[in-house]
């Protein structure tokens, strides 16, 4: 099984020790905050960064063979591999998949792009807040346009549904995401996740090392929460509130 399940899968089973037994490896906050933000990244941030690598894909695709080559982002980066499937390089943003356009436009109302496994690295920049997860897709899933006038995408996959919508501001794109996933685990024990009533923002921004070259990182608005179950009864919670230029909160059941 994929890291990231993984480390899931093994925060829900330590779930349900008993905090009063030595003996036992219990989960502590800490381990609540990197479980929740894990699922944040396969509900949020994901599907952002897929639609961001699309919609460039897109563009780049539209140019011509002189053009293309002038493309530091895209160029040799991209697989065709014929009946409108292309395989998408981890190169180009961390984010590594094959995906079938069906022969129409990501703009075209109803359109859907089917994707395959996706694994996606990404580096996260959460207000003060550093942490890295892959992320996989084993499955893949469906990219579908709902709403052309208003750039509202809907996401499927693994257990993950999200509308994310596209906002531009100047020469950046910023997502508004509104989404909720699961996780069944063994023996009854499972999570459900969710953004807040409001959705989150998510955006790239360039953060500075002190090294020759600036490193662009994501940055979040908005809360997103992990609730944890031993069958109907809840064991544990996880909420993270995101304030950009702010250190994020957190707020556990330990």
């Amino acid at each position: 099984m994929k890291k990231i399940y993984a480390y899931m899968m093994t925060i829900l089973a330590l779930a349900s020790c008993q905090v009063t037994n030595p003996y036992s490896k219990v989960v502590d906050a800490n381990d609540l905050m990197i479980y929740n933000h894990g699922e944040l990244g396969r509900c949020v941030t994901c599907p952002a960064e897929l639609l961001d690598v699309l919609i460039g894909f897109e563009e780049y695709l539209n140019k011509s063979d002189e053009d293309k080559m002038y493309d530091q982002k895209y160029y040799g980066r991209i697989t065709d591999y014929g009946s409108d499937t292309y395989g998408i390089s981890a190169q180009i943003s961390g984010l590594n998949c094959t995906v079938d356009t069906g022969g129409k436009s990501i703009w075209e109302e109803g359109a859907e792009w089917e994707f395959s496994v996706i694994s996606y690295y990404g580096h996260y920049n959460d207000s003060q807040l550093y942490i890295n997860h892959d992320i996989y897709f084993d499955k893949g899933g469906v990219l579908k346009m709902e709403n052309p006038a208003d750039s509202v995408w809907t996401f499927h996959a693994d257990n993950v549904e999200s509308r994310v919508k596209m906002i531009r501001t100047d020469s950046t794109r910023v997502w508004k995401v509104e989404g909720h996933c699961r996780v069944n685990g063994e023996n009854g024990l499972s999570s459900v996740s969710a953004t807040g009533a409001e959705g989150m923002s998510v955006r790239k921004v360039w953060v500075d090392l002190g090294t020759t070259y600036p490193r662009q990182e994501i940055s979040y608005s908005g809360s997103f929460s992990t609730d944890l179950f031993k069958g109907d009864e809840k064991i544990d919670f996880c909420t993270m509130t995101f304030r950009p230029g702010f250190a994020a909160s957190c707020t556990t059941s330990r």
